[in-house]
């Protein structure tokens, strides 16, 4: 492979100049794969360039007013290559699934729903989407209303006037 500028591995493939006899799994990878190998043809070297597309929401978080005691729903679709890892966070706090916080994803499309809001819930609310080409970031504010209890008020008036 004394060949310059370096082939790339699918012409290495369909030239029949190299055969697969192992394969190799790499992740975390950011620009470019070297792979150096020797053998009875000599020394070789290949040089490849990872692919990939960075994360960019396709549907971002709108703000929301919420309710004491109702559910917060978000919906948002992001896209990259490959699939980003998704992050939920509330003022900068990580939000962990639980009874009240539910997370989930069908393909690009994300939600977070959470149950019985309470004051505690209002602020900043960030969606996080990360893969080894870069990062993208979707913020929202949310407000928490109180729920104001009216009790009906009767009032009796008892008026009487002496000497009109």
């Amino acid at each position: 492979l004394q060949q310059n500028p370096l082939p790339n591995l699918q012409q290495l493939l369909q030239e029949n100049l190299v055969g697969l006899k192992q394969f190799l799994n790499l992740s975390n990878l950011k620009e470019r794969v070297y792979l150096y190998g020797r053998g009875s043809l000599g020394l070789g070297t290949l040089q490849e360039k990872v692919q990939g597309i960075p994360p960019a929401f396709l549907k971002p978080l709108i703000k929301k007013r919420v309710f004491e005691n109702d559910t917060l729903k978000f919906y948002a679709e992001v896209f990259g290559l490959p699939s980003p890892e998704v992050k939920w966070f509330c003022n900068k706090t990580q939000l962990v699934a639980g009874d009240r916080v539910q997370m989930e994803r069908d393909g690009d499309s994300i939600s977070l729903i959470i149950r019985n809001v309470t004051k505690a819930d209002q602020g900043e609310y960030i969606c996080e989407a990360v893969n080894y080409v870069g990062e993208a970031r979707s913020v929202a504010l949310v407000v928490v209303v109180s729920q104001e209890v009216e009790i009906p008020c009767k009032t009796h008036l008892n008026l009487s006037i002496n000497g009109i």
